[in-house]
């Protein structure tokens, strides 16, 4: 299979590559080479070769859904250093 630059730019562009002009005409040998090994997959006689399974799906393990009371807002202010209206009130972090 003849892989062009034109190609090879293309392909860059979906996985976001700069390439400069000297590095086209090895990455376009790099992905004949490739696209040779993957061809030599086509060749192979798998008539006889069962399918592959999947493992049995499984339920997710996750707790229930369940609604209960929250902790009211009035005893959680309690404990709090510092409260503005009906909100905790922290220090300003500011990460570098």
């Amino acid at each position: 299979m003849k892989i062009t630059e034109k190609d090879v730019l293309h392909t860059a562009t979906f996985a976001h590559l700069h390439l400069k002009q000297e590095e086209l005409a090895q990455t376009a040998e790099d992905l004949k080479n490739i696209l040779t090994c993957f061809n030599k997959l086509q060749d192979l006689d798998t008539h006889d070769i069962a399918p592959f399974e999947h493992p049995p799906k499984k339920e997710n393990r996750l707790r229930q859904d369940i609604s209960e009371v929250s902790l009211l807002t009035a005893k959680i202010a309690k404990n709090a250093p510092s409260v503005q209206g009906p909100f905790l009130k922290v220090p300003k972090i500011i990460g570098v």
